[in-house]
């Protein structure tokens, strides 16, 4: 059956999610250590692996699986070498959102691929789609420091760009994808007004924002080997939301300083002293990777909208301020002009299945989010405090009741 993998760093912490979860597992002074068993069955590594426990502390967003990935050969998991982002894929890498030239006119711009039949986005319709399970996915040094960021106004959209020692990429796996893949870079999406500026829709909403994490087959020598292949690249889509009390990682934040300093096209900003890890760009990437995500095959959303990509778009909706959006809306374009809508909208479905994993019902869904505002406020909490209160156990009874 499903489980829940949540970590904390204190035993109260671990008493109280051990009661919300699934199953509840032992701690180990800042870690919680997985049985094996449950570990390799959960994620398919042979029993004969090697290592005794795997821990995962707080600071950590990734699992160090025995035999992962020190298995897959030093060269698949470098930067490829053709790499540009993907937008840039057109015949002069520079496309556009006006009026005369914007989306509506790219099936005939760019005919050979932007009039496909599996085009993205999509809206997606929760009374439609198809339950189905995958194993939860697996993620690789997302945690891990990279020499810099470059973040940087292309010119109809902000880029960011990591580059770690040894060229070596973060990698991701499970959770339904056909391999392994590397991560290759990360963009926004937005729009002129916070009713709208998501590429995808939820049941015909629009949302302010949509950031797409891009990562490639490591099968795959070239993005432009990968780009041509069905298994070859996968999109993480994630919504966000305004909130006036927003709930943003610290990278996120990093970035959204450095946006005001690239209000030019090809401007770029380059974070050396304030290098940020790809899960600071979440509050919380572990919650948001087992909520739940939609998955279906499309597009690139983007000239030449190549298709054949994996898109995966997760449920938890992310936060960001009004007064951050402004900062993206306050960059200009290659059209000499701020860039307010750079989304290309919801494309014919075509027949194509859209699948759902991790389906939350109305009980689960109210618990999910009241754990999350109780989490935000025991992080606030000094832990002596936190320990000599009877809030804690208070609490305990009260989440117990609604189970």
């Amino acid at each position: 059956g499903e489980f829940a993998m949540v970590w904390t760093k204190s035993s109260v912490g671990v008493q109280f999610w051990a009661i919300l979860g699934v199953a509840v597992f032992r701690s180990a002074g800042d870690a919680i250590i997985f049985p094996d068993d449950m570990i390799l069955k959960a994620f398919n590594f042979p029993k004969d692996a090697p290592g005794n426990g795997i821990k995962h502390p707080r600071e950590d967003s990734h699992l160090v699986i025995p035999g992962f990935p020190e298995r897959i050969p030093t060269n698949v998991i470098k930067f490829p070498t053709d790499y540009r982002p993907l937008a840039s894929h057109s015949v002069s890498g520079i496309y556009f959102y006006g009026k005369d030239n914007g989306p509506e006119t790219w099936p005939f711009t760019y005919s050979d691929e932007c009039s496909g039949s599996q085009q993205s986005p999509i809206n997606i319709e929760d009374d439609q789609v198809i339950p189905e399970i995958h194993d939860p996915f697996v993620i690789y040094s997302f945690d891990r420091k990279p020499l810099y960021v470059n973040v940087t106004n292309s010119g109809n959209r902000a880029d960011l760009t990591y580059a770690f020692e040894s060229q070596s990429s973060p990698l991701i796996t499970n959770g339904g994808l056909p391999g392994v893949f590397k991560f290759i870079d990360i963009h926004f999406h937005w729009g002129e007004e916070s009713s709208v500026g998501s590429e995808h829709t939820i049941n015909g909403r629009s949302y302010p924002m949509e950031m797409h994490l891009v990562t490639m087959n490591i099968k795959y020598n070239n993005l432009t080997e990968a780009l041509d292949r069905p298994d070859g690249i996968a999109v993480l889509a994630f919504i966000y939301r305004v909130s006036n009390i927003p709930r943003t990682g610290r990278g996120f934040n990093l970035m959204m300083s450095s946006i005001k300093n690239i209000n030019l096209p090809e401007q770029t900003v380059q974070t050396l002293d304030n290098a940020f890890p790809i899960q600071d760009m979440f509050f919380d990437l572990t919650s948001t990777l087992e909520f739940g995500y939609y998955r279906y095959i499309g597009s690139l959303t983007t000239p030449l909208c190549n298709e054949n990509v994996i898109w995966t778009v997760f449920k938890e909706i992310q936060d960001v301020a009004e007064e951050q959006l402004e900062l993206m809306r306050g960059m200009f374009g290659f059209q000499d002009e701020p860039m307010k809508n750079n989304f290309r909208p919801p494309q014919p479905l075509n027949g194509r299945i859209v699948h759902e994993t991790g389906h939350l019902n109305l009980k689960n869904s109210i618990i999910n989010s009241f754990v999350h505002e109780v989490e935000h406020l025991l992080l606030k909490v000094p832990l002596d405090v936190l320990e000599t209160s009877p809030l804690l156990d208070e609490l305990l009874i009260r989440i117990h009741e609604m189970i």
